[in-house]
This record gives structure tokens, C-alpha cells and sequence, in this order.
């Protein structure tokens, strides 16, 4: 079984790729990198109701191209020669991340993985888990094409504040035909962390951490893009893609997700590395805010 460790950037932070290297490179033979460009003159844009989503995409593209042209880089970007030939790079807004996915479509498909493991750079991933023993640990469903973090309702506040409303969310859903709850019913939780009022109409879930099988990547990655030209919010489209092209997606319960005030520091890092069943992964781990070599200490 082949697997393939996507790693992706909200916003360009490359120059931290040397790191990711040093710490998957000995459990992963197969990686590559998602890197947006983007300018955050065009956030305003990417976020209104008003505006396209492919006029601003396009807009941003060009004028991030330009940069370029006069020799302009981003403020973290890793330095030319460096490791970029395993880099894909995108354009977009990190809201509708999962668009990113269908940028580099060509560099996914052209990978002979057999599954696909989208994780974030600010997710630390356990480090007893490696591409031998990552299935078995995590996937615990032989039906299952995909795994997702524990979906759970969203509150109609959260869905309110991101989308605007919680009926258009669901027309836009049913619309690109991307609305599992019309499928079978899901036995799942409220949103336990937000505060406001219960509904169960709406699937959300953390999207730093999934992954799927390659003879669903295509149908996925097709539904990422319809959904961020809509601009669904990504704990929005992630869940919701993945759950309607496969309702036996299998449910990741076991990983931590630091809520505490000392949130993402080198001793509660330290403190999810040391415990006997840390989970499959610890976030946030930045790596810029803790520094590179304090991180690779600590970690390695």
C-alpha cells in the first residue's frame, strides 16, 4: 500500500519546509507541499457576498504573478533552491482552502499513492505513526475511502458568522449536490465548544487532518472547487464533500486539539509526545512561533 503525505499551508510559511522534511522525511517516502500565494489586499473580496470568487481568485493570481515578476517574494517563503521542486503552489484565501486541493490536482494525480493524508503544517502527527502502520492505526473500517476528524453539527450562530445563512448554506449544499444529510441521517453531536442555537442541519468538522483513497480523490478534489467558488467555508466543505461521495467515511476521534490558554507551546507539545496515547496528532504546533530548531529539538 502506497501513501502519499500532502502537507498544506493556510498562508505561505515554505521557508519552515526544511523542518516538516526533518520530521516526516524517515516515515513518509512520498511528500509534497501546498503553498498559496495571496495577497491580503484581496481578503475583503475573497469574504463578501458580492463578489465572484473566480473574479477575485483570478485578480489575486495575476497580481501575486506580478510581484514575482519585479522579484518580490512572501515575507516567510522558503529561499529559491531550497526544496521547491516539491512544492505546488496556488493562489486563495485560507477560508476556502480546499480549493488549494483542486489547484494541484495535476501534482496529486500524478503521485501512484494509493491513499492521500491532507495534513496541515501546524498539525504535529504522532510520531509512532509512519506510512506502515498509518491505515491500520486510523482507519478502522475496510469499506471506509476516507477518513475525516469526528464531524459534529455546527450552531447556526457559527454557521451564521461564516456564511451569512444557515438556509443558503444548505441550498448551496443541495444545489452542487454535496449534502449528505439527504442521503441517510448521521447520528452526530452539537458543536460542543460554540455556544448558541442547536441545529442539525449542517455537518462541520475540523479540516486540518484527512484522507482518502485514491479512487475518490478526483470526484473530491472536484468537489472542493464547487464548493469554494461558492464559498463554503472549509470545515464546511471538507466534511460534507467527503460524507456524501462516501457516507462510510471513517470518524478520527482520537487526537488533541489544545483549546488551553498555553495552547501550541514547546510544554504542551512536549506533554502530548510524552503521553503513552497521545492520539494521532497534536494542533497547533507552529513552528515559527516556537523556532525551528527549539521545535526539531523538542520533537526529535
Amino acid at each position: 500500500m502506497r501513501h502519499q503525505l500532502v502537507l498544506f499551508f493556510n498562508e505561505d510559511y515554505s521557508k519552515n519546509v526544511p523542518v516538516l522534511e526533518r520530521l516526516y522525511g524517515s516515515r513518509f517516502s512520498n511528500r509534497m507541499y501546498i503553498v498559496p500565494d495571496h495577497h491580503s489586499r484581496f481578503e475583503r473580496d475573497y469574504r463578501s457576498r458580492r463578489d465572484n470568487y473566480r473574479t477575485v481568485n483570478r485578480r489575486d493570481r495575476l497580481f501575486c504573478k506580478a510581484r514575482r515578476f519585479v522579484g518580490k517574494t512572501n515575507l516567510h517563503e522558503l529561499e529559491a533552491g531550497a526544496g521547491n521542486e516539491q512544492i505546488a503552489r496556488v493562489t486563495g484565501f485560507k477560508y476556502y482552502l480546499q480549493d488549494y486541493f483542486w489547484q494541484a490536482r495535476r501534482s496529486l494525480i500524478a503521485s501512484d499513492a494509493d491513499w492521500y493524508w491532507f495534513v496541515s503544517d501546524d498539525v504535529l502527527i504522532h510520531p509512532g505513526i509512519n506510512e506502515g502502520n498509518i491505515l491500520d492505526r486510523l482507519v478502522n473500517s475496510v469499506d471506509a475511502k476516507s477518513l475525516i476528524c469526528q464531524p459534529h453539527y455546527a450552531r447556526e450562530e457559527w454557521v451564521d458568522k461564516f456564511h451569512g445563512s444557515l438556509n443558503g448554506v444548505v441550498a448551496t449544499l443541495r444545489g452542487c449536490k454535496l449534502y449528505p444529510n439527504d442521503i441517510r441521517p448521521f447520528d452526530l453531536r452539537v458543536d460542543p465548544i460554540e455556544t448558541g442555537k442547536k441545529t442539525e442541519r449542517i455537518i462541520a468538522g475540523y479540516s486540518d487532518f484527512f484522507g482518502c483513497r485514491r479512487d475518490l480523490l478526483e470526484a473530491a478534489l472536484s468537489a472542493y472547487h464547487k464548493l469554494a467558488v461558492k464559498k463554503i467555508f472549509v470545515e464546511v466543505a471538507i466534511p460534507n464533500s467527503l460524507l456524501t461521495l462516501d457516507p462510510e467515511s471513517a470518524f478520527l476521534n482520537n487526537f488533541e486539539w489544545d483549546y488551553s490558554r498555553e495552547r501550541g507551546s514547546l510544554e504542551r507539545v512536549k506533554a502530548y509526545l510524552d503521553s503513552p496515547d497521545g492520539g494521532a496528532f497534536y494542533h497547533p504546533a507552529k513552528i515559527s512561533q516556537l523556532g525551528a530548531a527549539r521545535f526539531i529539538e523538542a520533537v526529535l
